[in-house]
C-alpha cells in the first residue's frame, strides 16, 4: 500500500514502490523502496475532502462573491529602530537605538497566501505592523505601496483588516453580539441591516462558531466564557466580516487545535484564491498547513533570509547544505536546522551556525531574486481608489450600538452589579437611620439640606468610581476598536 511521506518538493505526496517479501516460520519482512513520487494536490487530501470543509468552502464563496479588488502590497527598504531598554546610559543621555528591521524589501501578491516565519525576535510582528500601518514605539523609515503607489496610514487602515495576536474583545458580549457590532459599524451605511446580519450568520458558520455564538466571551483567566480557540476565531470573524482586499494576521493559529487551525488556514487560503492579499505570521505550522502557503518570507535578525514560493524553499536550502529529510515537516526543519543555533553542543559549533545564517542572509541580499524584487517594487503603479473605502457610521448608529453594549456590560457584570445593589441598599439604610427623626418645622430645614447633600454626593461619587474602575479594562478595547475604524471621535 502507498506510504504517506513528506518530501522536499513541499507538496503532499505518496511514495509508491514495489514490495519484496521474505517469509519464514519466524518472521515476515517487507522491504519497501521508492521508485517515484506522485504529487497529490492539497484539495484532494483527506482533510479537504471532509463534508464539513466542503460546505464551509461553498459558504465562503458565497460570502466573498464575484467582486474583487486585488491589491499588491510592496515595501521598500523598511528599517525599524527602537530605544534599547537594556543599555546603560547617563540620566541626561538618550538611550542607543536597537535595529529591529534592516533594509527589508518585498512584495505581498494578491491571490496568494503569504506566511512570514522566523525564530523569536526575528522581527515578524514588527514587519507585519509596519506594512499594515500599526507600527509604534520607534522610528520607521522606508516606503509602503499599495498597487505601486504610496499611501498614508489612514488609507492603509481603511483598505486592510488586521487580526492581532492578543484577542481584545469586551468580555461581557456574546460571540454573535461582537461580530454583529463589527458588521453594523464597519460595513457600508447603505447596506441593509438584513444583509449585514446575513453576513454575520455566514461568518459564524464558516468559522464554526455555532456552538458558542450565544455564550458570553468572558475574560482571559476566567473559568467561564469561551475557549482560547473560540476567542481567536471570534477575532478573525470580526475582521473578515468586512470582506477586505488585504488581510493581515498575527499568529492566527495560536491556541487552536490541529483541525481548527487547519480549517482557519484553509479559509485564509480560499480568501487568497478569491483575489485577496492574505499575509500571516505563524509559528510551528503543521505539514498540511505549511503546504497551503503560496509564498514564504523567512526572517533572521531583522533581515530577509528567503523570499519566494514555499514549494521551492526546501530545494533552496538543500543546495546550500541543509537538505530536508523525508518524513520531516519542512517548517520544523527550517526552525530546527536552518534558523536555530541553540542545538550546537559547543561555542565553536554555535559560532559556525551563526556564520552559516549570516552567509545565507548575505547571499540573499546579493541574489538576482532580491534585485528583481527591488526593481519590481520601484515600478510605479495605478494605486488604489481611496474614495471607495472612505465612509463612517452615523453618530446616531454609533451611539445606539455603544449604549446597547454599555447596558449589557452593566447588567452582565454580576460582581459589579451586586456591589452596586449592595452599596445602594447600605447607603439608603444609613441615610434613613441618620435622618429618620426629621421634624416638619423650620428647624429641620438645615437637616434636610444636609441629607440631600449627602445623597447627591454619594450618587455622584458612586457613578465616578464605577467609571474609574471600568476605565482600565475598557480602555484597551476602546483603543483597539477605534484604531480599526469602528467609531470615531465626536
Amino acid at each position: 500500500s502507498p506510504l504517506h511521506t513528506l518530501t522536499s518538493s513541499n507538496q503532499l505526496s505518496y511514495e509508491i514502490g514495489e514490495a519484496k517479501s521474505t517469509e519464514s516460520e519466524e518472521d515476515v519482512r517487507v522491504d519497501v523502496f521508492s521508485t517515484e513520487f506522485v504529487d497529490i494536490p492539497l484539495s484532494k487530501t483527506s482533510l479537504a475532502r471532509s463534508p464539513s470543509l466542503k460546505h464551509r468552502s461553498r459558504l465562503l464563496r458565497n460570502f466573498v462573491g464575484n467582486e474583487s479588488n486585488p491589491i499588491e502590497v510592496s515595501f521598500w527598504n523598511l528599517k525599524m529602530e527602537v530605544p534599547d531598554a537594556n543599555a546603560r546610559v547617563g540620566p541626561c543621555a538618550s538611550p542607543p537605538r536597537k535595529t529591529i528591521l534592516s533594509s527589508v524589501t518585498g512584495v505581498f501578491e494578491p491571490g496568494k497566501f503569504t506566511a512570514i516565519m522566523g525564530s523569536s525576535g526575528a522581527g515578524k510582528t514588527t514587519l507585519l505592523n509596519a506594512v499594515a500601518g500599526e507600527a509604534a514605539g520607534g522610528i520607521l523609515s522606508g516606503a509602503v505601496r499599495f498597487n505601486g503607489a504610496k499611501v498614508d496610514t489612514a488609507t492603509i487602515r481603511r483598505l486592510r483588516a488586521f487580526v492581532f495576536q492578543d484577542d481584545v474583545v469586551m468580555g461581557t458580549m456574546t460571540a454573535y453580539e461582537a461580530i454583529s457590532m463589527s458588521a453594523k459599524l464597519r460595513l457600508p451605511p447603505d447596506m441593509p441591516l438584513e444583509e449585514k446580519m446575513r453576513r454575520v450568520d455566514q461568518m459564524i458558520e464558516i468559522l464554526h462558531l455555532e456552538r458558542c455564538k450565544d455564550n458570553v466571551i468572558g475574560y482571559p483567566g476566567e473559568k467561564s466564557g469561551v475557549s482560547g480557540g473560540e476567542r481567536k476565531r471570534i477575532s478573525i470573524a470580526m475582521e473578515l466580516i468586512t470582506n477586505p482586499s488585504v488581510l493581515f494576521l498575527d499568529e492566527p493559529t495560536s491556541g487552536l487545535d490541529t483541525h481548527t487551525a487547519h480549517s482557519v488556514c484553509k479559509t485564509l487560503k480560499e480568501l487568497a484564491a478569491a483575489g485577496r492579499t492574505v499575509v500571516a505570521t505563524i509559528h510551528q505550522p503543521s505539514s498540511d498547513i505549511f503546504h497551503m502557503f503560496d509564498n514564504l518570507l523567512l526572517l533572521a535578525s531583522g533581515r530577509i533570509l528567503y523570499q519566494g514560493p514555499s514549494r521551492s524553499c526546501m530545494d533552496y536550502f538543500a543546495t546550500r547544505g541543509s537538505p530536508c529529510p523525508q518524513f520531516t515537516n519542512p517548517a520544523d526543519h527550517i526552525f530546527m536546522k536552518v534558523l536555530n543555533d541553540q542545538l550546537a553542543s559547543s561555542e565553536l559549533e554555535r559560532k559556525a551556525k551563526r556564520e552559516q545564517i549570516e552567509g545565507l542572509l548575505s547571499e540573499y541580499a546579493e541574489s538576482s531574486t532580491f534585485k528583481d524584487m527591488e526593481a519590481r517594487v520601484k515600478v510605479p503603479g495605478s494605486g488604489v481608489d481611496k474614495s471607495s473605502s472612505s465612509f463612517s457610521p452615523s453618530l446616531l448608529l454609533q451611539m445606539s450600538v455603544l449604549f446597547g453594549r454599555a447596558k449589557n456590560n452593566a447588567i452582565r457584570n454580576r460582581l459589579i452589579l451586586r456591589a452596586k445593589i449592595g452599596q445602594s441598599l447600605f447607603m439608603g439604610l444609613l441615610v434613613g437611620l441618620i435622618y429618620r427623626d426629621l421634624q416638619t418645622n423650620q428647624r429641620s430645614i438645615q437637616d434636610r439640606t444636609g441629607a440631600l447633600f449627602f445623597v447627591s454626593v454619594n450618587v455622584t461619587m458612586s457613578a465616578m468610581m464605577t467609571v474609574i474602575t471600568a476605565f482600565g479594562v475598557e480602555r484597551v478595547v476602546f483603543e483597539r476598536e477605534r484604531s480599526i475604524g469602528m467609531y470615531r471621535w465626536v
